[in-house]
């Protein structure tokens, strides 16, 4: 994802003042999606069919699979009011999304198919984590989407009810610091 164009753009620069834009240096690189005006803080892909990034622009687009190969990739934009999303990841059925808010809440967006009514992406419900004074390092969901777990970069991985919004399991890691964690495809947590 670059940021590259969307700053020349911008400024109106054309040639040696424009930012320069990012060339592929492996062939295996099938696109370079733009479309965001800041840095890209994450991304995730949902089964091949589409991306989710999200920005310190205060947005989150989405990328679909069968635009990817175009010359102007197309997205839905999802802007965020009064706040930025810093982490994100998808029900592995492709139907929510689940990102964590720089004022430490969760957000639980709706992301429906191109063809249906209404808009493609929609938030539907926020809570607050009971992280503090920590950055959120990482978010996964399990398969039922029943619960969501989140780790900051502090000792503690929270469970969190998401009908309830609320957290209902926290764990020590008794180890070090937490900035990242996975859920296996079973569900199972790795922290």
């Amino acid at each position: 994802l670059s940021t590259a164009s969307a700053n020349a753009k911008r400024s109106g620069k054309k040639g040696k003042g424009a930012a320069p834009e990012r060339r592929a240096v492996d062939e295996r690189l099938a696109a370079v999606l733009k479309g965001h005006e800041g840095p890209v803080l994450d991304a995730c892909c949902a089964e091949g069919r589409f991306v989710l990034s999200v920005s310190s622009d205060r947005t989150m687009r989405l990328w679909d699979r069968a635009h990817l190969l175009e010359k102007d990739h197309r997205s839905t934009r999802l802007n965020i009011p009064l706040d930025n999303a810093s982490r994100v990841t998808v029900s592995p059925d492709g139907t929510y999304a689940f990102a964590v808010l720089a004022s430490k809440q969760v957000a639980i967006i709706r992301v429906r198919k191109p063809c249906s009514k209404g808009p493609r992406m929609q938030i539907g419900k926020t809570f607050p984590t009971e992280h503090t004074d920590v950055e959120i390092g990482g978010i996964c969901v399990t398969n039922d989407l029943k619960y969501s777990v989140t780790c900051g970069s502090g000792e503690e991985i929270h469970l969190l009810d998401n009908k309830a919004g609320s957290c209902i399991y926290k764990t020590p890691s008794r180890q070090m610091s937490n900035h990242m964690l996975a859920m296996t495809g079973l569900g199972d947590m790795l922290g």
